[in-house]
């Protein structure tokens, strides 16, 4: 699930990429893992990859970079939820992580 948040005073959006709340499948599990999709395996200040499509066929990708920058970073958020956090490359080039204390946390 993929949901946006405003990041501090700025206008710009970081997504959020919040843990199903359901357990998961054990075969699902194993495929996630093979798939290198382990949380436990995301670096904070690493780049990856938001893929999405124009269209119902999937004919017309985009491919959005952004930086993780962590784990239940806001004062708001629920400890029993692990959510993590992904901020737009270019608001991270030039203000750094809204992670940082320099960000107000709400």
């Amino acid at each position: 699930m993929t949901r946006e948040r405003s990041c501090g005073a700025s206008t710009e959006s970081c997504f959020v990429l919040a843990s199903p709340t359901k357990p998961r499948q054990p075969a699902a599990e194993a495929h996630r893992q093979k798939a290198g999709m382990d949380p436990a395996n995301l670096t904070i200040g690493a780049s990856y990859y938001r893929l999405a499509f124009a269209d119902i066929a999937r004919t017309i990708p985009g491919v959005t970079p952004m930086i993780y920058v962590g784990v239940n970073i806001f004062a708001g958020d629920d400890p029993n939820t692990p959510v993590y956090y992904f901020q737009d490359t270019v608001y991270f080039s030039e203000l750094g992580s809204v992670a940082s204390s320099r960000f107000a946390t709400e």
